[in-house]
This record gives structure tokens, sequence and C-alpha cells, in this order.
């Protein structure tokens, strides 16, 4: 069938409920999977969004968090208190000056990170990252990185693990762009000195990350080739101040691959992609090391599938699934596709 490139986001609560967020005309919807009740009355909930302008998340204790950019100017905070949604706003800033794209939201206890790409409306290529830190006490701005975009912004990817927050993004270099990374500390509540991570000099996309444990990283991402998207993947790590690269493995066959998302299953690494309307997927059983053969997922040739992120406290995804974005059909019969749980296999 097709692929739909929109975004929206799954979280599941410790007792298997599930709330779906998702942006229709313009408007930020939410609505409630109850067990044994089935699907509750969609509520709208914010005006003038995107889809792609919001992050929410779920914290260990089912409490809903997230930031919201709305298009007049509004950064808004929402989250849940006695099972209630609520929202406030926490900035707003000065359309004709000024363009906020991608926020990230991160809480961990008490400490809180929001993170955005703000550009001058003056200067189209460049752009500011900015994170906002809460250490519980206080707030702290940094301006923690400035970026060339070429010939799109192409959003940034955190990676967290507790209270330990990786950045990577991509830069314009010579004539491409390459992937750079900054880590927060967390004892001077600073971030790192930006690190280069890849040489290739050719033109990149759709950037993702997940976390092995708390110092390395695998990470993927399409690349031009000859006019021709492929799957490219690589390991990182920095751990006690010494960087670690894995050799650049090819994935896929030059074509249009786009939006490769790397997921595991109990110790199986899967990358997913899509390439002309139609999921293809890899996994390795040795961490990246080798890779099977690409095959076309059956079930995305008959339904239509977008992107999800996903947040769980269920036990069962915790043990069995590290994600932290998703490939999927649409509701009422939301199912995510792309991969298997080959612990579960007979």
């Amino acid at each position: 069938m097709t692929f739909i490139n929109t975004i929206q986001t799954i979280l599941r609560k410790s007792n298997g409920n599930i709330l779906n967020f998702y942006v229709r005309d313009k408007v930020l919807f939410y609505r409630e999977f109850i067990f044994k009740q089935g699907w509750q009355s969609p509520k709208e909930f914010i005006e003038d969004v995107e889809h792609n302008q919001l992050d929410i998340k779920i914290d260990s204790n089912d409490k809903v968090y997230g930031i919201v950019h709305v298009k007049s100017g509004e950064v808004i905070y929402l989250y849940t208190k006695n099972n209630i949604m609520y929202k406030e706003k926490l900035f707003e800033y000065d359309t004709g000056k000024y363009t906020i794209k991608y926020p990230y939201i991160q809480k961990n206890d008490s400490d809180i990170h929001v993170l955005y790409y703000l550009q001058d409306v003056t200067d189209n290529k460049t752009w500011g990252i900015i994170n906002h830190y809460y250490n519980g006490a206080s707030w702290t701005q940094n301006d923690i990185a400035i970026i060339k975009s070429y010939p799109i912004l192409n959003p940034f990817v955190v990676s967290s693990k507790d209270k330990n927050i990786s950045l990577f993004y991509l830069d314009k270099m010579n004539d491409g762009e390459e992937i750079f990374t900054m880590s927060f500390d967390t004892s001077f509540g600073t971030w790192s000195k930006p690190q280069q991570i890849t040489a290739t000099n050719n033109k990149k996309l759709y950037l993702n990350a997940l976390n092995k444990d708390l110092t390395s990283h695998y990470i993927t991402w399409s690349e031009f080739i000859d006019n021709n998207l492929v799957v490219r993947h690589m390991k990182y790590s920095y751990k006690d101040d010494i960087l670690d690269t894995s050799e650049i493995k090819l994935l896929s066959q030059p074509s249009n691959c786009s939006f490769p998302t790397m997921l595991l299953t109990g110790d199986t690494l899967w990358n997913v992609w899509v390439k002309m309307n139609k999921l293809v997927s890899c996994y390795s059983f040795n961490h990246g090391e080798t890779w099977s053969s690409p095959k076309v997922n059956i079930t995305s040739t008959k339904v239509d599938f977008i992107r999800y992120k996903f947040s769980s406290n269920s036990k069962d995804d915790l043990t069995n699934f590290k994600v932290n974005s998703v490939f999927g059909s649409y509701y009422p019969k939301i199912s995510f596709i792309g991969f298997e749980n080959f612990q579960t296999r007979t």
C-alpha cells in the first residue's frame, strides 16, 4: 500500500492502556485505549500545530508530559495530573524575527531537558541548537551548536539513558553533510564540544540513533550515492575521553531508501526503512557486525503505514524491546510492523 509521511505518538501505560496523540487539520488530538473498553472518543487539545512540532512521553509513574510548538509563536508544556491533561505556556517568541523547529523534551526525576532548533529569519541557512535545562531547582539555557542546513534542515536526534543525554546532528561540511555528536555532563550541567564522527563528504538525510548502553550507540542514516539514497550504519562509543567508531556499513542497494529506523528485540538489532512505499528490513545477531539480506515486509504491501514515536511503561515492552520510533498501521487497528521478536518464535 502507501507510506504516509506523518508522525503520531503512542504511549503505553504500565497497565496496558494506550494513549495516541496525533495532529489533524493543524489540531492536536489525543485518544485513549482502555483495556476491555476499547478506544475512547478523541479530544481536541491544542490548535495551530504541525505534526512534527511536538514531543510527548510518559514517565515511570505513568504521567504524560510533553512539549508542543504552536505556529503563532508559543511553546507549550503539557502534562497529566490525576489522569487529567493540562497545558501551560513555557515561553513565546517573535515569529517575525525567529523560527523554531523540532522541539524535544526529556524528564528524569526532577531533571528536565528541552531542546529545539532556532533560526533568525534573516539567515535562512543557519540554525542554533538551544537547550533549556532544569536541575530540580533552576533553569539554565545553553546555546550548544550552530549548524548550516544543506539543503534542508534535518531533525537532530537525542538519545537518553537515566540522566545521560547524547545529541546527534548533521552539519554542512564542504559539499556534503557529516554527523556530529555532543554529550551532557550531569555533574557540571554543561555540554561537551562537538565531535565529528563521519567523513564521507556526501549529502545525508534521516538520521537515527539508538543507545546500546551508557557510552555507545548504533547510528543509521540515508546517504546520497550517485544520486540514489542508500542506508548506512555504524557504531559509536565514547568512554574515558576515547572516541571509537566502527566501519561504516552499507545495508541497502542504491534506491530511494528513506527513514531508516533502528530497534532492538531482545538481542536482535533491526534496521527498517522505506523503499518505494514498502518497508524493507534487515537484522543483526552480533550488534551490527554482520547483517541479514534486506527483505520487504509483506504487511507493508497490504496496509497504509506511518511512523510512530513510542514510549512505554509496560513490563513486556521494557523487557523485550528498545525503540524510540517505529513504523505501524493506522488507528483503529494500530500495529507495529517491519520486524519481529525472534525470542517468541517457535
